[in-house]
């Protein structure tokens, strides 16, 4: 699986993912299956390069601006 079938297999799930700072994402909570994180941690440079790509709508809400964001910390060390 690529990045890019990890984005829209969450999308398809109503997942969205925000990069914050320090490389870390974000999705809201209680969306996120075992088989999510596992494919996020797998594929985590690919998706930050990816969704540092994308342009950013006017409307978008920053993560931890609404209750239903946490942070989800998906650090690991590099190859």
């Amino acid at each position: 699986m690529s990045a890019v079938q990890v984005l829209v297999e969450l999308r398809r799930a109503g997942v969205t993912l925000e990069v914050l700072e320090g490389n870390r994402l974000a999705a809201p909570a209680g969306f996120l299956t075992d088989e999510h994180r596992e494919a996020i941690r797998d594929h985590k440079q690919e998706l930050l390069a990816l969704l540092r790509s994308l342009p950013v709508p006017r409307h978008a809400q920053a993560p931890g601006d609404g209750p239903s964001w946490r942070r989800l910390k998906i650090d690991f060390d590099p190859l």
